[in-house]
């Protein structure tokens, strides 16, 4: 699973291997119930903002960045469509409606997951886990396999237990604020 905070600021590298900028956002078009990224927006030599289309010339990504399939010479530089959506500028640290929970949440973070070639996005992440990331990525991992943390992750058959897609939490106190141990 991969996070936007994690992506910002990692480097994108052309075919031949040279770096020509980081990651400064990515963009989704609006309409997909889990909607496809379609643009990327980078800072190039000092610090001039570019984006390009996803589809068109990214070639990998993963946890170190981004590798281009084409060298810097051949690409052609876009503009943000109007059915297109700029994820940390327009969603990051916003508030929006929780639709299922119909109430106002903050966006801390957000989840992407590939999907063949493409990258997707799944969904927002309101917890303090996502602003413990967004801090720093060490410091979301030290905090959660601290033995204080409330919220350790368990065996499916416990007492108290409440489940979000793919992982299963069991409240360690009696007052737990996340679930409906109390």
């Amino acid at each position: 699973m991969l996070y936007l905070s994690q992506m910002m600021g990692k480097p994108v590298v052309d075919a031949t291997g040279e770096k020509i900028g980081t990651i400064s956002d990515l963009a989704i078009s609006t309409g997909e119930v889990f909607p496809r990224i379609t643009s990327l927006a980078f800072q190039g030599p000092g610090k001039v903002p570019f984006m390009i289309s996803w589809r068109k010339y990214v070639d990998t990504f993963d946890d170190d960045g981004i590798t281009l399939s084409v060298d810097a010479h051949d690409i052609r530089f876009s503009y943000l469509q109007p059915d297109e959506v700029l994820l940390a500028r327009d969603l990051m640290d916003r508030q929006i409606v929780d639709t299922q929970g119909l109430k106002v949440v903050r966006v801390n973070d957000l989840k992407l997951s590939q999907s063949g070639t493409q990258l997707r996005l799944l969904g927002a992440e309101v917890g303090v886990r996502g602003i413990l990331r967004g801090l720093h990525p060490l410091l979301e991992k030290a905090v959660v396999n601290a033995p204080w943390w409330p919220w350790q992750r368990r065996s499916a058959s416990a007492s108290t237990s409440r489940s979000s897609p793919g992982t299963t939490w069991t409240c360690s106190t009696a007052t737990c604020p996340k679930c409906s141990c109390r």
